[in-house]
């Protein structure tokens, strides 16, 4: 312990004594809140090998994104302060947890080029009851059964519900209340997202940076004002924007967990969560499709017959149009579970994410010229002109296995199913005849070993395949890697 020179003479003088002095430092607000706060961390590094050409994979993870392909990957450091609070009090604590690195550019939190603040909230309790836990501030989402940190999910790689249906935060105020050693409740509101954050971010609420309302767009998405407008002059009806001040998204969930006299089923938990955003619904106008006027007669190639059709128009050449209203606001229903097993070393889980309204405020437009869409006459071959809004839902479901070999041996395997009715989890186009559905099966076969003191080596393989008769991988069904995982935790 060092001491200034005032307390040294003070004491050489027998007007205070060294023990009183170090009694008076050790118990200094600054000093007293300092000791009960905990530093920790750690370091995530990775190498990935995608089999075959090209980099081209499914919407993952920036972590195995098509960025991180056929390379050597320094994919995070994370530095995390923490007071817990203290239990059966009015207790207060904070978290302050930061994020550098590629992976920071993925977070909701981003406060500069590859920084991002991952939680920054204080904590209280408040002795009612059992004790009410609150959050406020920036704290991680509620629903999923994997986490922004790789070492603590059961694979390397995130599962595609975590990338495409799951918000990575929110800021906002959470409450959480313990009713037994079995039931627990959280209840939640905070800000929407301006991206909506189908790829990351809080599920939002969508309003218009400029003051307009979407539907004050025009016909094929022409904007009302110049700085609704994109490089090319033209605007979407569907373009992402500011959420409004009033618009706000709300969560809730609940966890059941066996007890210890479950037998081996203690400590099994089912988890039900919610997360609800706001859009406000969009105006579009579909241009009207009818029999040519005088009636016309066509031929297909396999010789059968129709009758043309065309895009009317009106006495001054302008298309047209039917306007229809449409929107809805975005909710995430998920459902996870894990399992205890009679065999000790084995655990179960699975987990479903369920999107609603998901690509709500999103459309797909068309040049309104018909040479440029070399429109035909036939109805069966008529290219959509105008926008029109896609189907907006997405599902994505995992099943996992995990089994202990040794102390410091383990072996995971995850399997998965997604579709969605906007393109969510593959890239490129869809299908002819349903262009912007997807659907894709993955499975993911993950080795752990602790060698090392307080450092987690991996072994990965991960194979993904299009089901919905599409090859977006580089002309290819199916994408294959293999990856290397090293993250050390302190």
């Amino acid at each position: 312990m060092k001491f200034n020179k005032w307390t040294v003479a003070l004491a050489s003088a027998g007007v205070v004594s060294l023990a009183t002095a170090v009694q008076a430092d050790e118990s200094h607000p600054v000093n007293t809140a300092l000791s009960s706060t905990t530093l920790s961390g750690y370091v995530d590094t990775s190498a990935i090998w995608n089999l075959g050409t090209g980099h081209t994979v499914a919407n993952r993870f920036v972590n195995t994104d098509k960025t991180r392909q056929d390379g050597f990957n320094l994919n995070t450091v994370n530095l995390k302060l923490e007071k817990p609070i203290d239990e059966g009090t009015w207790s207060a604590g904070y978290r302050f947890e930061t994020m550098f690195g590629p992976d920071a550019a993925a977070m909701p939190g981003l406060i500069a080029d590859e920084i991002a603040l991952k939680n920054a909230f204080v904590a209280l309790r408040a002795p009612v009851g059992n004790g009410i836990d609150f959050k406020i501030g920036q704290f991680d989402p509620i629903v999923g059964y994997e986490v922004t940190e790789s070492f603590k999910n059961p694979n390397f790689s995130r599962s595609l519900g975590f990338n495409n249906l799951e918000p990575f935060g929110h800021t906002g105020i959470l409450a959480s209340y313990q009713i037994n050693d079995i039931l627990g409740l959280s209840a939640g509101i905070a800000n929407g997202d301006s991206g909506f954050g189908l790829n990351g971010g809080s599920l939002t609420a969508q309003g218009d940076q400029t003051g307009n309302s979407l539907s004050q767009r025009g016909f094929n998405g022409r904007a009302s004002t110049t700085a609704d407008k994109d490089a090319s002059g033209e605007g979407s009806p569907g373009q992402k924007t500011a959420f409004g001040e009033s618009s706000k998204v709300f969560m809730g969930s609940v966890v059941i967990k066996a007890p210890e006299s479950a037998g081996w089923l203690a400590g099994s938990t089912l988890y039900v969560g919610a997360v609800n955003g706001h859009t406000e619904n969009q105006t579009f106008e579909d241009p009207v499709w009818g029999a040519k006027d005088p009636a016309a007669e066509g031929t297909r190639a396999d010789g059968s017959k129709y009758q043309q059709g065309e895009y009317k128009k009106d006495t001054n050449g302008n298309y047209i149009t039917n306007t229809r209203s449409e929107g809805g606001d975005p909710t995430l229903l998920y459902v996870g579970f894990t399992l205890n097993t009679p065999i000790k070393e084995l655990t179960v889980g699975a987990s479903a994410d369920l999107l609603f309204n998901g690509d709500s405020t999103k459309a797909t437009t068309w040049n309104q010229q018909p040479a440029a869409l070399s429109i035909s006459d036939d109805p069966k071959l008529q290219t959509p002109l105008g926008s029109y809004k896609r189907n907006s839902s997405a599902n994505a479901y995992a099943f996992y296995t995990g089994y202990q070999i040794t102390e410091k041996f383990k072996i995971s395997n995850r399997f998965e199913y997604a579709t969605s009715g906007y393109r969510a989890f593959l890239p490129g186009k869809g299908n002819a005849n349903d262009p912007t559905r997807d659907k894709m099966i993955g499975e993911t076969l993950t080795l752990d070993y602790q060698l090392w003191s307080n450092v987690l080596t991996r072994g990965e393989f991960r194979w993904d395949r299009a089901v919905d008769g599409t090859r977006p991988f580089d002309d290819r069904k199916n994408d294959l890697s293999l990856l290397a995982s090293i993250v050390y935790m302190f």
